[in-house]
């Protein structure tokens, strides 16, 4: 009987796959050097923004989308940093990979207890961020927190594929009632062709055979 993985709900991101090269773009140096850390030669890391301009005012060239478009995962800073110029560069990208809305986006912000709340937000306060202040990598006891969250992300993903290579899996399945962004990105990665059900992929006959993704 063929080995089944089936692919329910998940949209993801991960490593250390053998048919193709993760491709993660963080918006700042600072992210990419850590990054890059992490994930050693496992995969390719870019950043968006240069390190020598303000962080709250980069110029979103067309040649900045390119970079998004083949993205597979994308780390910024958050907390209103990258608003001023993030947004359009997404939309250009038309990489639904990255989207804020999916796994594949991942802000740093939401892990790291911010300072300086404002509870009351006006132009007169000037350059001011409601979450809080954006530059919490100037604390280097954020950094450490900062690398387990990139490396729980990249773990997490990889154990899963390294468990669904093991078994030799022969076809992805999906059903038609959820996203298929999940399984055409790890039938991308893997090389393992994916099929498409027309009914629920848990009353398939092999249905006690499967690896959850979520």
């Amino acid at each position: 009987m063929k080995n089944i993985l089936f692919i329910i709900l998940a949209v993801f991101i991960g490593f250390n796959f053998a048919k193709a090269e993760l491709k993660i773009v963080t918006t700042y140096p600072y992210i990419a050097s850590i990054t890059k850390e992490v994930v050693k030669d496992k995969a390719s890391v870019e950043y968006l923004a240069e390190g020598n301009v303000d962080p709250h005012f980069i110029v979103p060239k067309p040649s900045l989308s390119v970079k998004l478009r083949n993205a597979d995962l994308l780390i910024i800073n958050g907390a209103s940093l990258e608003i001023g110029w993030l947004p359009p560069l997404i939309n250009q990208a038309s990489n639904p990979k990255i989207n804020p809305s999916s796994s594949g986006f991942l802000d740093l912000s939401q892990f790291i207890n911010l300072i300086e709340k404002h509870e009351n937000v006006s132009r007169a306060l000037g350059d001011v961020h409601p979450e809080g202040n954006p530059h919490f990598h100037l604390d280097p006891y954020n950094i450490p927190v900062i690398s387990d969250v990139i490396t729980k992300n990249a773990k997490h993903i990889e154990n899963l594929i390294n468990s669904a290579q093991s078994q030799g899996l022969d076809y992805i399945l999906q059903d038609v009632y959820h996203s298929q962004k999940p399984a055409k990105f790890l039938a991308e990665k893997t090389g393992v062709k994916m099929v498409v059900l027309p009914h629920d992929v848990w009353g398939y006959s092999g249905g006690k055979r499967h690896i959850r993704t979520f």
